[in-house]
């Protein structure tokens, strides 16, 4: 979500990465259909405490495709940051689809919109530069924070992937591990016993709460930074 991360130039190239543990068990059409749901989830943003914005998570999914739309108005650094996000698999082949995002921050416009092809590759464009990646075997890096944790999370298991992230083109190994064992947090909507998924090496590691009882997110926080998402507000699409 940070700016500091966008590089002006990209010169890629194929690219030749190590294979990690499989992650496909855990994501198909017959899982997404079962866990999402349309509607929007609002959360506050805040940084050690103090109100940075909010984010707007928009879930869909029908019978040809599921994914997350995001839009966030926050405040970095005294800055104000838009940002909108869309990310889409496909129901029908069992794949990614595409994904976009438009952000502006500081006077500065950044746009990316990638699709996949077969065997991975993702041709994508940046601002006004296109190239090909030709990838291992991955998960688009929106998908993976919002997404994954819902599917995974009533599982004791730790797995391994590669994410990636379209603000810079990388594609980092994550670790996810999933705790089971009651975590009682308060929310708005009462008290939540629930899961905690943790997503370690990508640009900010993080600790995901995801409701036992709905597979919603309940809080997202980032230590490192001092930020926390919090649920604020449930409505339909």
């Amino acid at each position: 979500m940070i700016m500091k991360y966008i590089i002006p130039i990209l010169i890629i190239s194929i690219l030749k990465l190590p294979s990690f543990a499989q992650i496909g068990n855990y994501i198909s059409s017959a899982k997404l259909k079962e866990t999402l749901e349309n509607e929007q989830l609002i959360y506050r943003m805040s940084q050690n405490g103090d109100s940075m914005g909010y984010t707007k998570a928009i879930y869909f999914v029908n019978n040809i495709e599921a994914g997350y739309k995001e839009e966030v108005s926050a405040i970095f650094s005294g800055k104000l940051m838009e940002e909108q996000i869309n990310c889409v698999y496909d129901l029908q082949n069992d794949k990614f689809k595409s994904a976009e995002s438009d952000i502006t921050y500081a006077g500065n416009t950044f746009k990316f919109k990638g699709n996949w092809l077969d065997s991975n590759k993702i041709q994508v464009k940046v601002n006004s530069l296109d190239t090909l990646l030709i990838p291992d075997e991955h998960l688009e890096r929106t998908f993976s924070i919002f997404i994954l944790p819902r599917l995974i999370y009533n599982k004791d298991i730790n797995v391994r992937y590669l994410q990636f992230n379209s603000m810079d083109l990388r594609f980092r190994q994550i670790s996810a591990s999933v705790d089971t064992s009651e975590k009682h947090i308060s929310t708005k909507f009462g008290v939540k016993n629930c899961s905690v998924v943790s997503l370690k090496g990508g640009v900010a590691e993080q600790d995901i709460y995801v409701d036992k009882e709905t597979s919603r997110i309940v809080r997202i926080v980032i230590p490192a930074m001092g930020w926390e998402y919090d649920l604020i507000d449930i409505r339909s699409n």
